[in-house]
């Protein structure tokens, strides 16, 4: 970023608005902090700038020293002295643009639309800017796309506000946003909970967590599925192991897997 920045480009960050944006622009921050990088702004825009006034209302919940800064009734995601700041109001982002080079940290996190977009579609065609994703790129989304023409040594990117010639400098850096499956694996064994019901990810994702989990009372339902949970803790119960598919293995037909919220709202 730092190289991108002293060539005289801007660098696009688009990034998940709630935790991976925050953490990027605490990274930069400290990197800024300790002399590793030169200074120069880092704007922080979209949905981005609410969830970290969100964070901010919660301070006994963040980690030190940012629970004491926001304590003290600052927010601990914007410097004062200005490194890290709030992109106003959307009339302001031309502004940024043509103001000296940065770094723009933006949702959404696959270019699918919000400020990522706009800034991205005026970005893509500079040799001198960069665009850097660090997060999970949907196979559809236009962020995925940007990898595979990067890839690809260029090519055109649709956009919501339309085609762009790429012509920017891309890469990609691998920041987790959760916890991985040994950890989860670990959180579950601290719990003990009498049943884990695997809901969010791929099917390979939430059955390969499954059986990391090795766990007695894991379900695995399919996408899409309601789930009786009375039905359901009265038939786990049995389960020697965790079942794949929403099938349990030696207990005859898959759960009853009817829509039940009214009685769970009860």
């Amino acid at each position: 970023m730092a190289e991108v920045v002293e060539g005289g480009g801007h660098v696009l960050v688009p990034a998940f608005a709630a935790g991976r944006a925050q953490e990027v622009a605490l990274i930069l921050h400290a990197a800024q902090e300790r002399g590793a990088i030169p200074r120069f702004p880092v704007w922080l825009d979209g949905m981005v700038r609410a969830v970290c006034e969100i964070y901010a209302s919660f301070a006994r919940y963040l980690r030190p020293p940012l629970d004491r800064i926001a304590a003290s009734g600052q927010n601990p995601f914007f410097t004062r002295k200005g490194s890290v700041q709030r992109v106003p109001a959307p009339a302001f982002r031309s502004r940024v643009l043509e103001g000296p080079p940065s770094c723009i940290v933006a949702s959404s996190g696959m270019l699918s639309g919000g400020p990522s977009a706009y800034y991205a579609a005026r970005l893509a065609g500079s040799e001198n800017s960069a665009m850097f994703l660090c997060g999970y790129q949907d196979e559809e989304s236009p962020g995925r796309r940007l990898l595979d023409l990067a890839d690809s040594a260029g090519g055109i990117l649709d956009l919501p506000e339309g085609p762009v010639e790429v012509r920017c400098r891309v890469s990609r850096y691998n920041l987790s946003a959760h916890a991985d499956a040994a950890e989860l694996a670990a959180l579950a064994r601290l719990l003990d909970p009498a049943h884990i019901v695997p809901v969010h990810g791929d099917p390979d994702s939430r059955l390969a967590l499954a059986r990391a989990l090795d766990y007695r009372g894991t379900y695995v339902p399919e996408n899409g599925a309601g789930l009786d949970l009375p039905a359901f803790r009265r038939r786990v119960a049995a389960l020697p192991s965790p079942m794949p598919g929403g099938q349990a293995a030696g207990t005859g037909p898959p759960l009853d897997l009817s829509v039940a919220w009214e009685k769970l709202a009860a």
